[in-house]
């Protein structure tokens, strides 16, 4: 009976020794995978609330995401950045922003972002090295940037005979009636700003005037101050040209080769959408592993193809076709660039004014 209990016990400790230790059920933010495709084993359950503009998700990644990592993302899409600025600002939760730029710089220096643990997001280290301290986020403490493109004009070679460089096809007599220009009042001043030469941050109250004597000039031309009808008209040849965003004509000239997108030599804005953790997350660590993911090679090739942005991030951009990589402003055109700030009160309130007088004329 002895030897029988002994071999027993020999038995007991070699299975003992041999199994695998438990999974630990709480793994600290280091430990939060890299790779685009968690498994739920490794992370907690549950939703991640995200607020965005529309069309910036390619929309399977989404169910890819939800399939392999056991997180339900609820994703909330609004129409315009004061919206999502609202909802960010109020009451309501959210564990994931992505959102433009100069919202972020007013999230940020108002307190509404949590500092982003870049432990928790590793795939975040390959942004190209003008992304990563921006005006908006000088440290790049609170932001990572995630999709990004450029304000121009798109036109049609069949329409329009001479080669078109500068905003001055936006402003010329002979695109008159074919002129689709924007709902967004700061864009269509940009415009007039930079061909101009002006800033598009001026505060100059003489400069601002100059810019919309210009656009009162140009009103006749104009069929419509409509983003939404870009599309139609530029497709059916109803319009000439069209002030409009670089990913918006992108898709255009993709479905007809006759449209172009022009880059104006006196420079343009440029616009980034920036991924945040705003300080009501609910959900931190499923909220780290999703920005992760959206920073993956995958998820970047997917979104560029799907949003016609371009990507600020190294290893997606190297994985782009050439065709693709063709469409980049060059390095030139980019020192011309510059993005939007915040507006002082004072300014956004002579925006207004004006713009109410050019409607009304």
């Amino acid at each position: 009976m002895k030897r029988m209990l002994l071999c027993f016990l020999a038995l007991f400790l070699l299975v003992a020794c041999t199994a695998s230790p438990l999974p630990s059920s709480s793994p600290s933010s280091s430990e939060v995978p890299a790779s685009p495709s968690p498994s739920p084993d490794d992370v907690d359950t549950g939703s991640v609330s995200v607020i965005s503009l529309e069309n910036l998700i390619e929309p399977s990644l989404i169910s890819t995401f939800e399939l392999e990592s056991g997180h339900e993302i609820v994703h909330h899409v609004v129409s315009s950045a004061e919206e999502l600025y609202a909802e960010v600002s109020g009451p309501n939760a959210y564990d994931v922003v992505i959102a433009p730029d100069y919202i972020v710089d007013r999230l940020r220096t108002e307190n509404l972002l949590s500092a982003l643990n870049y432990a928790g997001l590793p795939l975040s280290a390959a942004q190209m090295a003008r992304f990563t301290s921006p005006y908006y986020d000088p440290d790049g403490a609170y932001s990572i940037a995630y999709l990004w493109d450029t304000l121009g004009l798109v036109y049609s070679s069949l329409a329009v005979e001479w080669a078109v460089d500068s905003w001055s096809a936006l402003f010329d007599d002979g695109s008159a009636g074919g002129i689709l220009m924007s709902g967004d009042r700061r864009d269509n001043v940009s415009a007039a700003l930079k061909y101009l030469g002006y800033s598009v941050n001026t505060a100059s109250e003489a400069e601002l005037r100059a810019a919309f004597t210009l656009l009162g000039q140009q009103k006749p031309l104009v069929q419509a101050y409509d983003d939404a009808l870009v599309s139609e008209k530029m497709l059916s040849g109803e319009a000439v040209a069209a002030l409009v965003r670089s990913a918006t004509a992108l898709r255009l000239a993709s479905e007809d080769e006759t449209l172009s997108y022009v880059l104006p030599r006196e420079g343009a804005p440029l616009f980034v959408q920036a991924l945040c953790i705003p300080a009501s997350c609910q959900n931190v660590k499923a909220a780290e592993v999703y920005v992760n993911y959206l920073c993956s090679v995958t998820a970047g090739i997917a979104n560029c193809a799907y949003t016609r942005y371009n990507t600020p991030i190294q290893t997606v951009y190297d994985e782009l076709d050439e065709s693709a990589k063709s469409a980049y402003p060059s390095e030139q055109e980019l020192a011309r660039c510059e993005a939007y700030t915040t507006l002082s009160a004072q300014t956004a309130a002579l925006y207004d004014s004006l713009w109410t007088e050019l409607m009304n004329s």
